[in-house]
């Protein structure tokens, strides 16, 4: 975000802070805070990724560093999928699930996903730490069965590429 970039905080559309540097401090009512340490404050909470707290330009934070990394990297990641299925077999047509047959190209993409979203890592952090799913879930609006289900597809994604010899793919830390 641009030094000086107006975030809104997405529990509250009347809390705004400023973005003061290029990593992630911001400054709400006269005070220097990490994006992380202002969501903590505001949710009151122990634990908070400010980047799933923040908006900008209507887009959470998250969502948008994803997305410039996808468009930054479309053309050089296309080319490294090529390298790594000539190289590894990996395409979307021959992986083989847990039980040891093929599964659609469909639940890889799922799986892949989930296995690579910071979202969904960030709630096993919080899950890991003690924080309950039903909080998770009602914070994020949505069934608890589904943050579950989420997860489990998270963990299904890291065992298919162990199971298939695929490096799987880390989101960088948040």
């Amino acid at each position: 975000m641009p030094v000086g970039a107006k975030l809104i905080f997405t529990g509250d559309i009347n809390i705004v802070c400023t973005v003061l540097d290029d990593s992630n401090q911001v400054e709400y009512q006269g005070k220097a805070w990490s994006i992380s340490a202002l969501a903590k404050h505001l949710l009151q909470v122990k634990s908070a990724n400010g980047f799933v707290h923040f908006r900008y330009k209507d887009e959470i934070l998250v969502e948008r560093r994803l997305r410039l990394e996808r468009e930054g990297k479309k053309e050089e990641d296309q080319t490294n999928r090529i390298a790594l299925a000539n190289v590894m077999g990996e395409n979307e047509n021959n992986i083989i699930g847990l039980k040891g047959k093929p599964i659609s190209p469909a639940t890889w993409r799922n799986f892949k996903k989930a296995g690579t979203s910071l979202i969904i890592a960030e709630w096993v952090r919080r899950i890991e730490q003690g924080e309950k799913i039903e909080s998770i879930a009602y914070e994020n609006g949505i069934a608890v069965s589904t943050v579950k289900e989420y997860i489990m597809h998270r963990l299904r994604y890291f065992f298919v590429c162990l199971k298939n010899g695929i490096v799987p793919e880390v989101a960088p830390d948040v």
